[in-house]
């Protein structure tokens, strides 16, 4: 199970420059420690950035992963070549990859959101697309099926 290290507080916009460079909020790296950051596809048409560690550990299972399954090595040689190491500059700054940049819609805005050990980047434009729960009445349902998911995983 993943180390809570991110609180999740909501969402935070930010523009690309253009070198395609994003500012990063600081506590992000701080919570890598020594491990670097990688870029990668996330599941939900986003991308997320997370330490090497946490990357590394959500995708142990592909290690042993059978070679002549071709979806699986379709879709792991995919993730591979969409997963890059990011580094940060001087002022705190990102760059994301212009194939990457590309291959997930990004124009000039992203939206951060924090996710426990790692933290989504999202296009803007999806990201303002999602449904959205609203009213007092359909955040409780929401809320009760969340509770009812986690129930389940618990109890696995």
């Amino acid at each position: 199970m993943a180390e809570l290290r991110f609180t999740p507080i909501g969402a935070q916009r930010y523009t690309l420059d253009d070198k395609n460079r994003v500012r990063v909020p600081a506590e992000i790296f701080a919570k890598f420690g020594d491990s670097e950051a990688v870029i990668t596809p996330g599941v939900q048409g986003n991308l997320a950035i997370m330490s090497r560690d946490s990357f590394d550990q959500k995708t142990a299972g592909l290690a042993n992963a059978d070679y002549f399954d071709l979806e699986l090595q379709s879709q792991y040689t995919w993730l591979s070549a969409n997963t890059k190491t990011v580094e940060r500059d001087s002022q705190n700054r990102i760059v994301i990859p212009q194939d990457i940049k590309d291959a997930f819609s990004i124009d000039r805005e992203v939206v951060f959101v924090a996710k426990f050990d790692f933290v989504e980047i999202w296009p803007a434009e999806m990201f303002d697309q999602r449904p959205v729960i609203a009213g007092a009445e359909q955040v409780s349902k929401a809320m009760q099926s969340l509770g009812a998911l986690l129930k389940a995983r618990a109890e696995k």
